[in-house]
């Protein structure tokens, strides 16, 4: 199995790009919630704030990667609000979660729509 650094690589070379919100430092989480995202711009703002408060509740250090592929300004509002972003290539939702494999840094990990489908506030059930 290639180590994270060459699945970075390989990420890279199709076409993701990995970004966080300045002054990140990557380091281990417990819990990665990890979201597909395109133009989610209306609801991903008070998605990342609804993830934050659950992973507060739960009371575990976690990771909130969006797996975007939009044209609209929902990168720009998650970083603002302080979850990660990995832009990829529009390949639907399961190439997305494939893509997002070697950024994954929790030992669990929650999956889910940014559209408010879930209450995210409610994950200490699932920890």
């Amino acid at each position: 199995m290639p180590n994270n650094v060459e699945s970075r690589n390989a990420a890279s070379a199709c076409g993701a790009e990995h970004l966080q919100p300045e002054g990140t430092v990557l380091g281990k989480v417990e819990l990665s919630i990890v979201i597909p995202a395109m133009n989610e711009e209306v609801t991903v703002g008070e998605f990342i704030e609804w993830c934050k408060e659950g992973l507060k509740r739960a009371g575990v250090v976690g990771q909130i990667l969006i797996v975007d592929s939009s044209t609209d300004n929902t990168p720009r509002i998650v970083l603002e609000r302080g979850g990660e972003v990995l832009r990829t290539p529009k390949r639907g939702v399961g190439r997305a979660y494939t893509d997002a494999i070697p950024y994954i840094r929790g030992k669990w990990i929650l999956m889910g729509d940014a559209d408010l489908t879930y209450d995210f506030r409610e994950i200490a059930q699932f920890v």
